[in-house]
């Protein structure tokens, strides 16, 4: 009785043992995995093409907002300041203007900021030109310090000839030569582009975004600057 009760047992043993388990198999998996594969070789360029054409938009933006913060602070303190920290942080008589003229005391006590947010302001990933860069989109840098512009010989100005600016620029860097272009036909549309009828180097020193080969740095003409 104990060995038939055993055999009956050791047969619905190896009747379990020779049940196979759901799965799949190696060439449902290889099929699954090229199948996934095609699907991610389409979308990922789809998407980071998304990305790119973005980034000109991000640049836009950053820089209409200091556009619109550097007419507010200029409308109450009637001058162009030479650093946009000026911008978030009440001025002093350690700041400066563009032209590098020290704030007088009517100057200081006229700024009714801050004209801009301040998470802007914060310090960015490490950069070449200075610590306190505003990150923006390409993974280029808005520097803090504004520049003198002669729009009429393309040329940034040192302050000894602050004179001969008629412009107050903002400046980017990291910019390639393809996503300077982008950027251009967002700012100045696609007639100034390079290479477009009649515009062989357009692109480079015509219309509100600007840039020096000597540098390599665009220039966004942010608003006209009269000398004193």
């Amino acid at each position: 009785m104990h060995d038939t009760a055993a055999g009956e047992n050791g047969a619905r043993g190896r009747s379990r043992s020779r049940i196979r388990r759901p799965g799949f198999s190696l060439i449902e998996v290889l099929v699954a995995l090229i199948i996934v594969s095609g699907m991610l070789a389409v979308l990922v360029p789809a998407v980071l093409d998304q990305v790119n054409r973005s980034q000109p938009t991000r640049i836009g933006s950053d820089l209409a907002a200091l556009a619109s913060g550097l007419s507010m602070f200029r409308a109450n303190v009637l001058t162009v300041p030479d650093d946009i920290e000026d911008l978030a942080n009440p001025i002093d008589a350690a700041d400066r203007q563009l032209d590098e003229l020290p704030y007088s005391v009517s100057q200081i006590e006229s700024w009714r900021g801050p004209y801009l947010d301040h998470p802007m302001l914060e310090e960015g990933p490490a950069d070449p030109f200075s610590p306190d860069s505003l990150p923006t989109g390409f993974k280029a840098f808005i520097l803090p310090q504004l520049a003198l512009f002669n729009s009429v010989t393309n040329d940034s100005l040192p302050a000894a000839l602050a004179q001969d600016a008629n412009y107050a620029a903002l400046m980017i860097s990291g910019l390639s030569d393809e996503e300077f272009e982008d950027l251009n036909r967002q700012v100045d549309g696609p007639a100034e582009a390079r290479g477009a009828p009649g515009c062989v180097a357009c692109s480079w020193d015509r219309g509100k975004l600007r840039r020096l080969r000597a540098d390599g740095v665009a220039y966004y003409l942010v608003m006209p600057y009269t000398p004193r």
